[in-house]
This record gives structure tokens, sequence and C-alpha cells, in this order.
């Protein structure tokens, strides 16, 4: 069946489009090999994978902590969450339309993108989901270390384009990630460096 509605971040909403990929993967807690705050990490690095599997030229980069870019442009975000005993690992991945995001409001956030628009050929969204739950499950089936979840998440990522925090009026510049999936950033302007828990960004 195709999921109808989708949820991010601080219950904003996550616009679906006719052909994009919503999917929501349940994982018993108790499976997960890592500590739960670099399950976001990994989990931005398995759709980046799945993606690459099928367009290795797309140029896709990541955002902490659960973001994925495109030129520049959202194409995939993740939402994680807890309920009972199982994580529930939600993922919306722009394939073949790119909703409108305001630039204000509750809503807001960054300009999305789509695959189709930047010609990356990738399979329809049900095989990407496919994709991506079998890939989740066969991680959380085996030992991870938790160091290699940082390294391998950034090695993919974006440090060079400067984040503007959502909640205060100020842009900062990703330095580096601690052992526990924190970001270390610093003003744009100058000042010492701080460290971003997860949901500072958009």
């Amino acid at each position: 069946g195709r999921q109808s509605v989708g949820r991010g971040t601080r219950g904003r909403r996550w616009k679906d489009g006719e052909g994009n990929v919503m999917v929501t993967v349940a994982l018993p807690v108790a499976r997960v090999p890592t500590m739960l705050t670099l399950v976001p990490l990994r989990v931005g690095t398995i759709v980046v994978d799945v993606l690459l599997r099928h367009a290795p030229e797309c140029p896709l980069e990541l955002k902490w902590p659960n973001d994925v870019l495109l030129d520049g442009g959202k194409v995939a975000g993740t939402l994680i969450e807890v309920e009972d005993e199982f994580l529930l690992v939600g993922v919306g991945v722009n394939v073949v339309v790119a909703p409108d995001v305001p630039d204000a409001g509750p809503d807001r956030g960054r300009r999305a993108t789509s695959l189709e628009a930047a010609n990356c050929p990738v399979p329809d969204a049900a095989t990407i989901a496919r994709e991506f739950a079998d890939a989740l499950c066969e991680w959380a089936a085996q030992p991870v270390q938790d160091a290699d979840v940082v390294r391998d998440w950034s090695t993919r990522a974006n440090w060079r384009t400067p984040l503007a925090l959502r909640d205060e009026d100020a842009t900062v510049v990703p330095q580096r990630l601690l052992a526990d999936g924190r970001l270390v950033v610093r003003p744009i302007d100058g000042g010492p460096e701080r460290i971003l828990v997860a949901d500072y960004l958009y």
C-alpha cells in the first residue's frame, strides 16, 4: 500500500507527491546496534547508498542531522521516533515531485528538489522503499562500531555550506562530529565553537 500522510520534525508537514517515497520501518529498540543518537546519521548514509546504487553520478550530500541534499536542495529527509519497544524510522524521498516549501511560518524549510529534476536515474518509489527497508534491517542485524557510523556520515557530508539555526538569528559553519553524533559548529562571523544537538537546523 501507499503511505498517504507524512510528518517531519517538530510536527511539520512532509509533503508527498505522486511517485515519491514515504516509508516507515519499525525496528525493535533492542536490535539497534548503536547508540540511538547515531541512528539518524546512519539512516542518512543508507538512503544515500541506496540511491547511488542506481545513480552513482548523482551529487548527493548529507546535512546534519537527517537530511539528504542534491545541488543544495533537500531531496530526502528522515524522522525517527520511539514508540513502545520500537524505533520508527520514517524516510521521505522526492523521486519525481519537489514540493513547494515555505520560507516562513511553522513549515518553513530548505528549498526542495527531486531526483527527476536533477536527471538522476533511479527506479520507482516502491523499489527504493523496499531496498531502503532491506538495507536498514541488514544493518540492524550485524555488529556495528559507533566510530564507523560517524566516519561514514562525515565522508558524505556537506561541510562547505553555512547552516541557519532555526530558532536563532545566527548562521554557523559545521566543523566536525562528536562520537555521539552531536555537531561542532563555529559562528560564521567568528567566535567560539559550540555544540548542537539534533533538530536545531533546517
